[in-house]
């Protein structure tokens, strides 16, 4: 995991603060209501991100 850590870090995402955090198990499924609900959790990310 390291290797990946140090990967981020030198990213220009991670320089810029474009890192987000997600649950990994709430973007397995691709039903569209899930899909949908995904959506939501990027967008909201994304905008409390911008604020």
């Amino acid at each position: 995991m390291k290797e990946v850590e140090k990967l981020l870090r030198n990213s220009p995402a991670w320089k810029s603060g474009r890192i987000y955090n997600i649950d990994f198990n709430q973007f397995l499924p691709s039903d569209p209501i899930s899909v949908e609900q995904q959506l939501d959790i990027i967008v909201n990310l994304l905008i409390e991100s911008n604020k």
